[in-house]
């Protein structure tokens, strides 16, 4: 029996002594690590997925709360004489804030490709 050949890293005064190969050896065992790989990184890509999503849909709703305020003030302190552009450039930034927010997640959800399997 041959046994793993001891590698040694010194820095200053301490010497670190590894016992070899410390990952899977052989095909089967690979395999078996690599699947639980997989299996780790859709579990990491779900919970990821749902914080993003409950995320972003959380604070695009607190945005346009905090917008249409701010839009009902304004209308308030000028008597309701809001020129048609600023009504035009709102409502415009939040149907694009919207489709974007929209957009961006759906890619990132539903990839071109399908799901990624390396």
């Amino acid at each position: 029996m041959r046994l793993p050949r001891l590698a040694r890293i010194s820095i200053g005064p301490v010497t670190y002594e590894s016992p070899g190969p410390t990952g899977p050896t052989g095909p089967a065992a690979v395999e078996d690590e690599l699947e639980r790989a997989r299996k780790r990184n859709a579990t990491t890509d779900s919970r990821l997925r749902e914080v993003l999503g409950f995320g972003a849909l959380f604070f695009a709703g607190a945005q346009l709360i905090v917008a249409d305020v701010a839009f009902y003030k304004y209308g308030i302190h000028a008597h309701w004489q809001i020129p048609t552009e600023a009504i035009v450039g709102w409502l415009g930034a939040t149907v694009i804030q919207v489709i974007g927010i929209v957009l961006v997640i759906a890619k990132y959800l539903f990839p071109d490709g399908g799901p990624k399997d390396n």
